[in-house]
């Protein structure tokens, strides 16, 4: 049978901000169980081998050590260099390119490609997360560009990127 910490940090784990002061009576309590969250938890999780659901361990850095060029298009086994980048922007559309997508991405041509799409699809959600929570103050800021419609444009397109998240 859980005790009453194990059930706390069970429900800490499925949503910390239900959970920011208003059940714990002590800041200290909260702090600990934060700990253990963060150290892994293993003592709880050992009375309950087979049922407790796989932690992930794609936690995106907060400050990436990786290249630049770690998007989409990197690639660290070299296999892909033969997509160059063009070299002005007046050569490259903006748009849907299904060869390329199924050239990285497919089961049958890639084997890393359903990895390469968790991979990258993680750290869009923590993206559009921190967006829909900045969004009020997102949408209170005013946007100079230098010209009066580079300002309307970007603040257009910060309205409609935040009335899409939301």
């Amino acid at each position: 049978m859980p005790t009453y910490n194990q059930k706390l940090i069970c429900r800490l784990l499925n949503s910390l901000e239900a959970f920011t002061g208003l059940l714990f009576r002590k800041y200290e309590h909260l702090l600990l169980l934060l700990i253990q969250e963060i150290s892994g938890a293993a003592a709880f999780f050992s009375g309950f081998r087979g049922l407790a659901p796989r932690r992930t361990r794609h936690l995106p850095p907060s400050s990436p050590p990786q290249p630049v060029r770690s998007g989409p298009n990197y690639d660290p086994s070299g296999v892909l260099d033969s997509f160059a980048e063009p070299e002005t922007s007046a050569d490259y559309t903006w748009g849907w390119n299904y060869e390329e997508f199924r050239r990285r991405f497919d089961p049958a041509v890639q084997s890393q490609g359903l990895r390469r799409l968790r991979n990258l699809f993680f750290p869009y959600l923590v993206e559009l997360r921190a967006l829909s929570k900045a969004a009020p103050y997102l949408s209170r800021l005013s946007y100079f560009t230098g010209s009066p419609e580079g300002d309307k444009d970007t603040r257009e397109a910060v309205f409609d990127l935040l009335s899409i998240i939301r």
